[in-house]
């Protein structure tokens, strides 16, 4: 039954590609990405123009975004087991993180909504701001994206087991789609060429590293979860832990009960 609730865990990361693809990409309209130059006149026309069919297309992609948040758990689940230890702190960084990414992406859902939602009555450059709100949203920010993969490859690397839970090849991977995501963090800077948000390094090349990400993490995180080596030094590592705090709490009590013996015996002579 765990395992069951993992893969399907896992498998909402393909999910989340497959969803916002469609949803954002096809239905509403967003892909391949309009020009950031485009006149108000233009963004005004293309939320008057999307109707229900980009509202529609945006709700799906929200609910595409918001199947980040278990698979974001899944792995971070299998982090803990590489990590060990008490304080997983690469791990909580991961999570940390993988929360904030998925309101980064469900945030500029929500603004391409308000502003298709009165798009007739709104005027052109309202819907221009809003439109570039998003996509600095959407593309710029991408910070903790990065992070999520650098704790990541940051695990992977510590992991010294004679046969490591995760390849070294992933952590060298989830390096390279860091690179390429980070390139859109310069969209801010340009409104035509290959670093606008329409432009190779804005776009694509953030596109092809979330999805080589996704898709290659999931194939890895499904082949783990039919290893049951894992599991059992998983489980034998925290049952081992759990009994070294009780041998620690009883010889702690132990302890105590001998100070407080030789307190009352020290008394005792003191009275005498």
């Amino acid at each position: 039954m765990r395992n069951t609730a993992q893969r399907a865990c896992i498998w909402c990361g393909p999910a989340f590609v497959v969803l916002v693809l469609a949803g954002w990409g096809l239905l509403a309209g967003f892909f391949p990405p309009p020009s950031p130059s485009d006149s108000p006149d233009q963004v005004a026309a293309m939320f008057r123009d999307g109707g229900g069919w980009m509202k529609l297309g945006l709700v799906i992609a929200m609910v595409g975004a918001g199947l980040l948040a278990p698979w974001f758990a899944a792995t971070a689940v299998q982090l803990r087991r590489i990590e060990g230890g008490s304080v997983p702190v690469w791990t909580y960084t991961y999570l940390m993180c993988g929360a904030a990414t998925v309101i980064e992406f469900l945030f500029p859902l929500m603004i391409w909504q308000s502003a298709v939602f009165r798009a007739e009555s709104s005027a052109s450059e309202i819907l221009q701001k809003l439109n570039d709100l998003a996509w600095l949203c959407w593309l710029g920010i991408t910070s903790t994206v990065i992070l999520q993969g650098v704790a990541t490859a940051v695990v992977v690397f510590g992991d010294k087991r004679a046969k490591p839970i995760l390849p070294r090849w992933y952590a060298y991977l989830c390096l390279w789609c860091m690179m390429l995501v980070s390139t859109s963090s310069a969209i801010v800077f340009f409104k035509g060429g290959p670093f606008a948000w329409n432009g190779i390094a804005g776009f694509w090349f953030a596109l092809v590293g979330i999805c080589f990400w996704v898709f290659v993490t999931a194939m890895l995180l499904l082949r783990l979860t039919a290893r049951r080596d894992i599991e059992d030094d998983f489980s034998s590592s925290v049952s081992a832990e759990v009994d070294l705090r009780s041998e620690i709490r009883a010889l702690s009590s132990r302890v105590a009960e001998l100070e407080s013996g030789k307190s009352a015996s020290r008394e005792r002579t003191l009275k005498s």
